[in-house]
């Protein structure tokens, strides 16, 4: 049962990493799509 449970565990956390990565990205180009919009578009 404890192998099972590291398994599980191991396979959540292979699955998480990517799924974070693409989390944190999106949240980057976001951030910078507003900077850009600010001051190409507000400020002109």
């Amino acid at each position: 049962m404890a192998s099972l449970g590291e398994l599980t565990a191991g396979i959540a956390h292979k699955i998480q990493n990517p799924l974070n990565f693409v989390n944190n990205f999106s949240e980057v180009v976001e951030k910078n799509y507003i900077v850009y919009y600010r001051v190409n578009y507000i400020v002109l």
